[in-house]
């Protein structure tokens, strides 16, 4: 009879410590994001860094200034999501809203590259992390924006209305890029001048 007891009791713990393992599975799922809410985060950092950019007139390539390649992976990281240690990669946006690629840097003081292709509500771009003495000193054809703004097109054809702000922070652009009017996505993109 004792062991009797002993057995079930002993088979009980083990069921209960199996089912309890499993708990964490749950908490991946909650992780992933749309791929909407990937390129919302995507254009709330370009946006929160325009102001610093600089554009190769020749290319039309871009260059944010960054003071060290531990600075240019936190930026690559706060636009996907996802940690970066500087190798190069592909990061595909979920439901097929574009990619993100993630180019280590190829000479001194460019610290690495990041190029979009595809990215729903984004004009494709290349955006260079490089030293301030970088851009300053070696490539005469960048120019600091001045006249930069970002405009967001409204992607009813029927509504069609468009909203602009620039990088001094003048104008308006909706949050979460959705048009006030008819509550469609915006499409997103930038319009530069020199000094």
């Amino acid at each position: 009879m004792g062991k009797k007891i002993f057995t079930i009791l002993f088979a009980t713990m083990m069921v209960i410590a199996i089912c309890s393992s499993c708990g964490n599975d749950d908490e991946t799922k909650n992780d992933i994001r749309t791929g909407e809410e990937q390129v919302d985060q995507l254009i709330d950092q370009l946006i929160l860094n325009i102001a610093q950019m600089c554009v190769d007139k020749k290319n039309g390539e871009f260059y944010l200034p960054v003071s060290s390649k531990d600075e240019a992976y936190r930026f690559c990281e706060s636009l996907t999501g996802e940690k970066w240690d500087g190798k190069n990669r592909t990061v595909t946006l979920a439901d097929a809203y574009g990619t993100v690629m993630l180019k280590a840097g190829s000479v001194e003081g460019l610290y690495g590259t990041v190029i979009f292709r595809d990215v729903r509500h984004l004009d494709d771009m290349t955006l260079h992390l490089a030293d301030p003495e970088y851009i300053k000193n070696d490539n005469y054809g960048i120019d600091q924006f001045v006249n930069i703004s970002v405009i967001g097109t409204c992607t009813n054809p029927k509504c069609k209305y468009v909203y602009t702000k620039n990088a001094a922070g003048v104008g308006y652009m909706p949050s979460g890029y959705k048009c006030d009017k008819c509550g469609s996505k915006l499409n997103v993109t930038t319009s530069w001048g020199g000094r």
